[in-house]
């Protein structure tokens, strides 16, 4: 739990009914992402249980989710266990750096419970880059930019062609 400008954040897990209340800020971070498309992709996380992955939330109190993120937990090629965090995403036009330290802290405390070796942070870099304000609370924790992460996007058919 974390008061930031007056306003409490406690962090706390989302289960598969509260995941349609977490999907405007998906549609913040990546406005084509469908409803169903963050569902199917969430309900994943969540299947695998606390100890392999989930979906952790900021959350003021009154319940509203202003950050969110998924993790699983993967075997590292170096040996030991990785947190593998994708996608994170903050959002409060009023306080922004609330959301983001609590997830931030609550990713590190999440990391020691499972006994990882290292914290592998995605953030898209498209959609409204304002779902996170900057990547200063990230470097004060301690991350850095290591490796760089290359994507094709293949095109779909077109189904008028098939």
């Amino acid at each position: 739990m974390s008061s930031c400008m007056g306003r409490t954040y406690h962090v706390r897990t989302l289960s598969e009914s509260q995941l349609p209340q977490a999907y405007p800020l998906v549609q913040a971070l990546a406005s084509e992402h469908s409803l169903n498309a963050w569902l199917s992709y969430a309900k994943g996380f969540v299947a695998k249980g606390i100890n392999a992955g989930g979906v952790l939330s900021a959350q003021d109190d009154a319940g509203y989710i202003y950050g969110l993120f998924c993790y699983e937990v993967v075997p590292d090629l170096g040996g030991g266990r990785v947190l593998v965090v994708e996608p994170f995403v903050a959002l409060d036009l009023v306080d922004r750096l609330g959301p983001i330290t609590v997830l931030i802290e609550a990713m590190e405390r999440l990391a020691r419970e499972q006994d990882c070796v290292s914290i592998h942070l995605q953030i898209p870099q498209r959609g409204d880059m304002r779902a996170v304000v900057d990547f200063r609370p990230f470097r004060a924790a301690g991350y850095k930019l290591e490796g760089v992460r290359l994507c094709r996007r293949l095109a779909q058919e077109d189904p008028r062609n098939i």
